[in-house]
């Protein structure tokens, strides 16, 4: 996953619920899982019961605690207004798209269970910063909620790309993807080297969308697939100038191998989702923000 060691877990909790009964002497006034006082609910928590918690199974984690943030991290809170206006462009721009294209079935069994919005910015210990991190494909935080500006180009580069990334991590943990990807470039993979100096021109000659596709065969899948679906043809265009005829055949082999994995194993064309993503991020100005406060 981006940036982060990523955490494999199983959890058990439904099987420890369906033993417990009252008779087992449980003290259910002191449970753990307290119901939210409706009281304390604002209109926007009410927004988003409604329209991502209950279509999508999903909790949104937008008031800070330092519990559920990195603790290698100095973060500040994501402001309120920006915390509103970034989840209805995450309905609009990224669940939708994929209900629109695979059916809100999809996004709901598949979606990332939980998102925690951070207001600044976050630096791992080699100061590269980090956009967003990822929890075994169960929890994203987004961080630089606090910069969001409301343009296609900022979005997909700053959170969606980053957001198309890891969902598709969770895809290809799913269902694999043919290993005749990982051979194309199979001796170019450099893992952690990749931060030492690799520049975006060099791994582009070399047949890689970023520096950071260059550490191993899922990050290059995954980067690829985000790059794609979230650029324009001007700026793929653009991203594959730099790595001439042949860094551009080697890239363009990578694309055609997800193209058919994803029509093979998921059933849907990357092109029609890419062009779904892109109209939609391009509408995102003209969305009719709800103002809760």
């Amino acid at each position: 996953m981006k940036k982060i060691n990523i955490i494999y877990f199983v959890v058990a909790l439904s099987l420890a619920l369906g033993a417990c009964r009252k008779s087992d002497g449980v003290d259910e006034g002191n449970s753990i899982f307290q119901p939210k006082d409706p009281a304390t609910l604002t209109a926007f928590d009410h927004w988003i019961t409604k329209n991502i918690s209950y279509p999508y199974n999903i909790d949104i984690l937008y008031k800070y605690t330092d519990i559920n943030t990195d603790p290698r991290f100095i973060l500040t809170p994501a402001d309120i207004d920006k915390s509103q206006k970034m989840l209805q462009v995450v309905k609009y721009a990224w669940l939708e798209a994929y209900d629109e294209v695979l059916g809100v079935d999809f996004t709901r069994k598949y979606a990332p269970k939980q998102f925690m919005f951070v207001g600044s910015s976050a630096f791992d210990s080699g100061n590269t910063k980090v956009l967003a991190t990822a929890e075994g494909g169960v929890k994203i935080t987004m961080y630089e909620i606090n910069q969001m500006k409301l343009d296609a180009e900022s979005l997909s580069e700053n959170y969606f790309h980053v957001i198309h990334h890891e969902f598709s991590h969770i895809l290809h943990q799913t269902k694999n993807y043919s290993t005749d990807f990982q051979k194309i470039s199979e001796s170019d993979y450099i893992k952690d080297d990749w931060a030492s100096g690799i520049t975006e021109e060099t791994a582009r000659k070399k047949g890689f969308v970023s520096a950071y596709a260059m550490s191993e065969p899922n990050e290059d899948f995954a980067e690829t697939y985000s790059r794609f679906i979230t650029s324009t043809d001007k700026k793929w265009a653009a991203l594959l100038a730099p790595g001439g005829a042949e860094g551009t055949a080697i890239i363009n082999k990578k694309l055609n191998i997800i193209r058919e994995y994803a029509r093979n194993s998921w059933g849907f064309e990357l092109d029609e989702l890419r062009a779904v993503v892109l109209r939609r991020s391009e509408r995102v100005t003209q969305l009719p923000f709800i103002e809760f406060n």
